[in-house]
């Protein structure tokens, strides 16, 4: 009898570890890419702010259904640095190796006046959006990063 209890009680926390073992941990965020630039104000103007609050918030609300625990970071970018690395820095940190894909439905493909990109996998997300340098002011542009990630340390 007692042995047969302890093998119930072996089974059962083998299968529990199974099970934790085979979720995926919560992700960190990336560390924030080398071009961005923190700002402890808002750089922008009316105009700029307007286009940019409209770019962002669009994503915002298709992603909002999809991903639990959103948050808004605000950066700017330097004009002279091209947006698209910053897409290939996130393919490198969120691999798909890892589960990580680009996601279309978070695209400005099609907007005149912003760019953006999204990387998900398994209801995590990372979506960038900034604004194109012709809406540039004092040679810097808006750039947001919308996450249900963990702030890395």
């Amino acid at each position: 009898m007692i042995y047969k209890n302890r093998y119930r009680g072996l089974l059962i926390s083998n299968l529990l570890l199974l099970l934790l073992g085979c979720t995926d941990p919560v992700a960190n965020a990336p560390d924030v890419p080398k071009p961005l630039l923190s700002t402890p104000e808002y750089l922008f103007g009316n105009h700029v702010a307007s286009m940019d609050t409209r770019a962002w918030t669009g994503l915002w609300d298709r992603a909002q259904p999809h991903f639990d625990g959103l948050t808004l970071t605000r950066w700017a970018l330097s004009t002279d640095t091209d947006w698209q690395s910053l897409k290939t820095y996130y393919d490198t940190q969120l691999p798909e190796k890892d589960g990580w894909a680009w996601d279309s439905r978070f695209s400005h493909a099609q907007a005149g006046y912003a760019w953006s990109f999204a990387r998900s996998r398994h209801g995590e997300i990372v979506i960038v959006v900034g604004l194109k340098p012709a809406h540039q002011e004092g040679g810097k542009v808006p750039v947001n990063i919308i996450t249900n990630l963990k702030p890395s340390s």
